[in-house]
């Protein structure tokens, strides 16, 4: 076959190109990371325009524990089912949900949301996470950024619910559309696969000390995040523009992951940001946001090749830690607390990293 635009990109499938033709494959992916981008985006708009909602009535606290245990929590069981029954229509069952998470309640719409999003998150991200490259997979988890930070702020203001839902309801109908299509995808191979030496078949204690770890990098690097403080703030620049910088560095991250940049630079740059935070205090808190944002899919890239087969579980794993993460960024807002994480994140990404490097050259 004469070599084309997307030749290199097809490559990476194996023989899909002998079902149909290059651009068709081609276009039937885009359209895919396209309605799933955009629909995270309206998922996490709503999410969280509910959960400030919700919070209107009830303390803040109580509403995000809940929002937490049941959006994050959850994917990690919905992940397993995802792997055994992945043409189950749960994606569009979560967006019914979250529709109906608009009637008026206390509790029920913040409940309904929660599930709904769990149920997206989980069939939408195990897609993407095996089916696309770690660039695209940045596109979509960065829409989700987005959507946190808008949601969250008009979630405050005077904005009437009919935006969202309508959103939703629209998508909804785009999602049923793509399900029944059926159009299905091999898992990503061989282009640009980092980590690819993690497979290690002959050796189960040592994937299972990897899925520990990274559980663990994740855990403290949310953590990490939630205790630094936002690039922007909301008194002195428009929240469209901080989520635009959220949605940027985690693409950027993605892409610096797909390039092996990130192995290697990952661990050194949490270090220079401690130093920096030890000698000019939380001053460059700023510089530690970007630079946790930029590798804050790490832990899930990772997970991903420890579990090339299931992805739905790995998706799940990583937002198991999201959950537990966020109590520990309950912690009081000082250095001390940020030192203590950041030293701890470090160490474990040195000694994956550590590792990683080991098996690589043995393989």
């Amino acid at each position: 076959m004469s070599e084309t635009p997307f030749r290199s990109y097809i490559d990476s499938y194996g023989n899909a190109e002998k079902d149909f033709p290059l651009k068709e494959f081609a276009a039937r992916k885009r359209t895919v990371l396209l309605l799933h981008t955009l629909t995270h985006f309206a998922v996490d708009f709503a999410s969280y325009f509910i959960l400030m909602r919700t919070a209107w009535e009830l303390p803040f606290l109580t509403v995000a524990v809940i929002y937490t245990l049941l959006a994050f929590s959850l994917q990690f069981l919905i992940g397993l089912f995802s792997d055994k029954f992945s043409h189950a229509p749960v994606l569009i069952l979560g967006l019914g949900l979250m529709v109906l998470g608009f009637w008026p309640g206390e509790l029920s719409p913040l409940i309904l949301t929660a599930v709904g999003n769990a149920f997206f998150h989980t069939y939408a991200g195990r897609t993407i996470l095996s089916s696309f490259h770690y660039g695209e997979n940045g596109i979509f988890n960065g829409a989700g950024g987005l959507g946190l930070v808008l949601g969250t702020y008009f979630g405050l203001g005077t904005i009437t619910f009919f935006v969202p839902l309508i959103l939703l309801v629209f998508l909804l109908g785009a999602q049923v559309w793509l399900y029944k299509m059926h159009w299905e995808f091999p898992p990503v191979h061989g282009a640009k696969r980092p980590y690819v030496y993690l497979l290690f078949d002959h050796s189960r204690s040592i994937r299972a000390a990897m899925l520990v770890l990274l559980f663990l990098a994740a855990v403290f690097l949310e953590a990490a995040l939630a205790l630094s403080r936002p690039i922007f703030s909301r008194e002195t620049w428009p929240y469209l523009l901080i989520g635009v910088f959220v949605f940027g560095f985690k693409v950027l991250g993605s892409y610096l992951f797909e390039q092996k940049f990130s192995a290697k630079l990952f661990p050194l740059a949490l270090l220079l940001v401690f130093l920096l935070e030890l000698l000019a205090g939380m001053g460059v808190s700023q510089a530690a946001f970007i630079m946790l944002l930029l590798f804050n899919l790490y832990p899930l890239y990772g997970l991903k090749q420890l579990l090339p087969h299931r992805a739905g579980t790995a998706f799940g794993i990583n937002k198991l830690a999201l959950s537990a993460a966020f109590f520990l960024g309950l912690m009081p807002r000082s250095k001390q607390s940020f030192a203590f994480i950041l030293i701890i994140l470090i160490i474990i990404s040195l000694i994956v990293d550590f590792v990683l490097e080991k098996k690589e050259i043995s393989s």
